[in-house]
């Protein structure tokens, strides 16, 4: 009888404690990221009694019971939409990795949010950890950090111009007059002393301007002025001049800055078939600081590695720029083919034009009947931008988009995964830490190894079933109950004894 007492306790002990992980389990109910526990009994060592004859088998008492296991459910929960777009949901496998110190640990809670220092971080003050990212370059697993300059705003760099693309459609122009070099008949009429624009309207037939930037940031206006070239010898084939060049007060270039040949950075001419499609280019830039209205002081243009010739340009305040001018053309040789010294030795002669060596077209300017036109006027360059907002893909990259149009990817959110999920050990706080049960964490990007993808402005809510719960909650109070009334019985037994003495 008196064992009875101690297997009720037992009992009464054991259910007590499954209420507690029942009761836990629902006061998380609206916890982000919770995972619900589950627990199992187990019996405790019986005790044998004499089989008081033939053995046919193990006459034994239970003496109770006690809990077995209590198991994290690691399930998925549902997402709830908060549009806070530092919330992070996990749809699959993983744990973000966050840190505090010394301190790992792993946790399904995405509710992050930036502190004052510029970390990302949980409602501890955990550090979210990422793979760093430099021009789609990835670098090294660190804390998640965007750190502001002095003015306190996120910036990007700014980026000088290197490719230009300007396309025309030149239908018709002055011809101007130039009967000794025809060719360069805008170069030589060129004034960047004048107090009015360097070229008159009556000097070309059409020009097109582009904003560029330098290293610093600022921006310039490159202008392409074109002219027809009608020569009796051209052999059915459309030829037009032209030249690039700066305002000619922002040249701080030695034998140009204040002289008449200001702003000058490139002539060159275009070939149009008789089907006024493009078929050559030629690209002339001045020879050091010597006097460019000598066209023996031109020389063929170098090509950017993309194939286009370079223009380069200095600016007043110290920008410059090193630009690919693309006017549908691109040479995919080495050089010029029919390459003359200077811009001198072609004289009235079209055969004598510069060539690329080899060449690839694509959306190139245009002869065609109709109206002298811009089709298009592109460059790559940018000033520096200020942060505009932040956004984060299904592959957990966080990308900045800053005022100045650009995109840019700052670090992937890494996932973590274990052999043992089951092993992990509860830290509070919605976090968990590896232990020698679990293994060590193994790292990967969303989307691969099987790990989950990221859903942005989203948290993943408790998955605890309230339904389920309530169900084992009665189930539990009735066992503590019954355990207790075998106590009772079991002292009514003990009294009755008693009183057989007595």
């Amino acid at each position: 009888m008196f064992s009875a007492f101690y297997i009720g306790a037992s009992g009464m002990k054991t259910h007590a404690e499954g209420i507690g992980v029942i009761g836990n389990n629902i006061a998380n109910v609206n916890t982000v990221g919770f995972k619900n526990s589950k627990f199992t009994f187990q019996n405790l060592m019986s005790e044998s009694l004499s089989a008081g004859g033939v053995d046919t088998g193990f006459s034994q008492i239970g003496m109770g019971v006690k809990m077995e296991d209590i198991k994290v459910d690691f399930s998925q929960g549902a997402f709830e939409v908060t549009n806070q777009i530092t919330n992070l949901g996990i749809g699959g496998k993983g744990f973000f990795k966050v840190t505090n110190g010394a301190d790992t640990h792993y946790t399904r809670a995405g509710n992050f949010q930036f502190d004052k220092n510029g970390y990302m971080v949980d409602p501890s003050g955990a550090r979210l950890n990422g793979t760093a990212l430099a021009n789609g370059v990835r670098g090294k697993s660190q804390e998640i950090r965007l750190q502001p300059d002095a003015t306190g705003n996120m910036t990007s760099k700014p980026k000088a111009t290197s490719l230009t693309t300007v396309l025309t459609n030149l239908s018709g122009g002055q011809n101007t007059v130039n009967k000794t070099n025809p060719f360069f008949g805008l170069t030589s009429a060129w004034n960047g002393m004048s107090s009015n624009a360097p070229l008159t309207s009556a000097q070309y037939s059409h020009s097109t301007a582009v904003k560029v930037y330098d290293q610093n940031g600022q921006a310039h206006t490159l202008t392409i002025y074109y002219d027809e070239v009608k020569m009796s010898n051209a052999g059915g084939k459309k030829m037009w001049e032209y030249v690039v060049a700066m305002p000619p007060g922002e040249d701080t270039r030695a034998g140009f800055m204040n002289t008449s040949n200001a702003g000058l950075l490139m002539n060159g001419t275009l070939t149009f078939n008789s089907a006024g499609v493009l078929e050559g280019q030629s690209a002339f830039v001045p020879s050091g600081s010597n006097n460019p209205k000598q066209l023996s002081n031109w020389v063929p243009a170098s090509f950017s590695p993309d194939g286009y010739p370079l223009i380069s340009a200095s600016f007043e305040g110290g920008g410059s720029i090193s630009t690919g001018l693309n006017m549908g053309l691109a040479n995919t040789g080495s050089g010029w083919a029919n390459s003359v010294s200077n811009a001198s030795a072609i004289g009235t002669d079209p055969s004598k034009l510069p060539s690329f060596t080899s060449k690839r077209a694509a959306n190139a300017s245009t002869a065609f009947h109709g109206t002298n036109s811009t089709i298009q006027a592109t460059q790559n360059g940018y000033p520096d931008g200020i942060m505009n907002n932040l956004s984060v893909n299904n592959n957990g990259v966080i990308i900045g988009r800053y005022s100045n149009g650009q995109s840019i990817e700052l670090y992937q959110v890494d996932l973590n995964y274990f052999t043992n999920d089951y092993g992990l050990r509860s830290e509070g706080g919605n976090h968990y830490a590896a232990t020698s049960a679990s293994g060590t964490a193994l790292q990967g990007a969303p989307n691969t190894k099987g790990l989950g993808s990221i859903t942005q402005g989203a948290l993943e809510t408790s998955n605890v079933d309230l339904a389920l719960e309530f169900v084992g909650l009665i189930n539990t109070q009735r066992g503590f109950q019954v355990n207790g009334k075998v106590i009772t019985t079991s002292d009514s037994m003990i009294q009755e004894a008693l009183s057989i003495k007595r």
